[in-house]
């Protein structure tokens, strides 16, 4: 908030503009290739947002005409009991929408079916910003924290998700990799945990009620909360009580989209492992290699080569990307004792 803050009163006064072309020849002048290539990666995806044909085949099938609908009704309804169907979507009742709610916003406040894509591009900048600045506070080192914004400027996927009209899964990484730096924050410089633990869990009752697959993340920040109150030497009754009351946010936030599905059709993440809808539980089973410990570092590889991995242009920065993932996984393997960050 304070950060937003002093963006628009700095923006708001004249020096700004006076000293604008100033400033950016400072900031430019140390670093430069690399600060160059930061401005380029960053207006071109601009520029591709705008575009209005820049729509995956996911959002036109799926994501729009959900935004659409409820933009049309004027409300939300929410199908209880009626037939599931994928087209129209008229069934969206079933799933979590709260990305779609958050793009029905701007199309109904301009009329404009691409100017939701400027809220969705702007989550790329809301998810790399507090990954670098997390990271430039713990190494302390610029050179470190400009190679990481290209790095994570270069991943294809990420940016296949932030460019791609329609598609929703940029909000379920946003809340989901902030709740987990909160509490990874919270370990390494032992802050008071009441606080940091409720906010970590209001941001994953975010990422469930964007996508099924922000349910992962409340996994994770339950084993990171596991190690942390081990650590911290609690109790077991103590841990159990402090992961119940992490629970509570999620449940209250977005129990809704679950506990309604359970009710009326049994399963709580309805269409997904469902014996009716084969189509969802045959792609959730669906192994892209055999399941055996020595596939699992060439997983990413195998599933992302399908689409783009080992396909021009994106192959070479996606092999660098995930090549360097397993370089510092490696290093950090290679170091005879790991601290509470590098764990």
């Amino acid at each position: 908030r304070s950060t937003i803050f002093a963006h628009i009163k700095l923006l708001i006064s004249k020096d700004f503009y006076r000293n604008l072309l100033l400033k950016t020849k400072s900031w430019i002048s140390e670093y430069t290739i690399l600060r160059v290539i930061i401005l380029l990666f960053i207006s071109v995806y601009c520029l591709l947002s705008t575009v209005p044909s820049f729509i995956s085949s996911d959002g036109i099938a799926f994501h729009l005409p959900i935004v659409l609908k409820i933009i049309d009704d004027g409300v939300m309804s929410i199908p209880l009991k009626g037939p599931f169907t994928l087209e129209p979507n008229l069934s969206y009742g079933y799933i979590p929408v709260l990305a779609e709610l958050i793009y029905s916003i701007p199309i109904l406040l301009f009329k404009n079916l691409i100017s939701f894509k400027v809220l969705q591009i702007s989550g790329l900048f809301l998810l790399i910003y507090p990954i670098v600045e997390f990271v430039s506070k713990k190494l302390k080192n610029k050179l470190s924290t400009l190679l990481l914004s290209v790095v994570l400027l270069s991943c294809m996927p990420l940016i296949s998700y932030s460019l791609e009209g329609g598609m929703v899964e940029i909000f379920t990484f946003v809340f989901g990799i902030l709740s987990t730096l909160l509490l990874v924050q919270m370990i390494v410089d032992d802050l008071p945990p009441k606080k940091i633990i409720l906010a970590s869990a209001i941001f994953v009752a975010f990422a469930a009620s964007t996508k099924y697959i922000g349910l992962f993340y409340g996994v994770l920040n339950g084993l990171l909360l596991i190690y942390y109150f081990w650590e911290q030497r609690k109790s077991v009754r103590h841990s159990i009580k402090a992961l119940s009351w992490f629970a509570v946010p999620p449940i209250l936030i977005a129990g809704f989209w679950y506990i309604k599905n359970l009710i009326y059709i049994g399963n709580p993440v309805f269409p997904m492992l469902s014996k009716t809808y084969t189509e969802f539980s045959d792609s959730v089973y669906a192994f892209v290699l055999p399941l055996h410990i020595w596939n699992f570092p060439l997983l990413p590889f195998s599933l992302f080569g399908q689409g783009m991995t080992f396909k021009l242009p994106f192959a070479f920065l996606t092999a660098v990307y995930f090549g360097g993932a397993y370089l510092m996984t490696i290093y950090l393997l290679s170091k005879k004792t790991l601290g509470k960050l590098e764990f």
